[in-house]
């Protein structure tokens, strides 16, 4: 996905973790370790469970389900208004 959007300047690519107690920011740096990740365009977010229940629902305007398995792959694409433009599945 990430080499669709290269050279689209107003394009951005976050990942926001819905394990927060196992993706620590030292889980998410090994993760990202050897990978090929444009750090200007792709932003991979953790935090406490609160924040990551705020930034969803407030400032995405998401529903949060702190019961979703780990390997929960739906992408939404959003847009500078933080509408929901579309949900696709990453699979």
């Amino acid at each position: 996905m990430q080499e669709e959007v290269k050279g689209k300047s107003d394009i951005r690519i976050l990942t926001v973790t819905n394990q927060p107690l196992h993706d620590s920011v030292e889980a998410i740096k090994k993760f990202i370790d050897g990978k090929q990740i444009d750090k200007q365009k792709w932003f991979l977010l953790t935090g406490s469970e609160p924040e990551i229940e705020n930034l969803l629902t407030k400032s995405l305007f998401l529903t949060y389900n702190s019961n979703r398995t780990a390997d929960n792959d739906q992408l939404f694409l959003i847009d500078k208004d933080k509408r929901i433009r579309g949900i696709y599945d990453g699979h």
